[in-house]
């Protein structure tokens, strides 16, 4: 049999590398601290544990119509839905700046993700957009997706969620 290491005596064992053997465990050690570190700080989404209930829910609706304030609906839709724009309302509520957001149950799934990753962002979330806007309206459409039942009969209404905040007495 021929020596496979000619600088060792015939019958001295296996080579030892103790340099590689630490530069395993260096790696293992990393690789360990940094999935503690993730999971300790939360670097994803921290999404409520009835989000995907009210996912599922909200992909099986037609239609929502969402009734909020114009600025509250801009700063909340997200780069997925830029395009939907608000319908002005008549009256009192339009007067207030209100619009009737229409939008399809996938669109409500895509509405939903958006919101929580703003409303309940980890440490590299990617958050984009005002927290406490995204809670609110978080808040009203999950609560509301909560009380969807199926559909009974061509002649139910298509869910509709108001979001319109004022003041329990009047400003003197």
């Amino acid at each position: 049999m021929k020596n496979p290491a000619p600088d060792r005596p015939a019958g001295a064992g296996p080579v030892r590398r103790p340099h590689l053997a630490a530069d395993r465990v260096r790696l293992v050690g990393l690789v360990l601290a940094a999935a503690l570190l993730t999971a300790a700080c939360g670097a994803g989404t921290r999404t409520p544990s009835s989000q995907d209930a009210r996912l599922t829910k909200a992909a099986g609706v037609a239609s929502i119509s969402l009734i909020m304030p114009e600025g509250l609906w801009k700063e909340t839709r997200g780069y997925d839905m830029d395009h939907i724009k608000g319908d002005k309302l008549d009256g009192d509520r339009g007067a207030r700046g209100l619009v009737r957001v229409n939008l399809t149950g996938t669109q409500v799934v895509t509405y939903m993700k958006q919101l929580d990753k703003n409303s309940h962002p980890g440490w590299m979330s990617g958050a984009t957009g005002s927290k406490q806007s995204a809670l609110r309206v978080y808040g009203a459409l999950g609560a509301a997706l909560d009380t969807i039942k199926a559909a009974r009969g061509a002649g139910d209404p298509n869910p509709e969620v108001l979001i319109d905040d004022t003041l329990a007495t009047p400003a003197p």
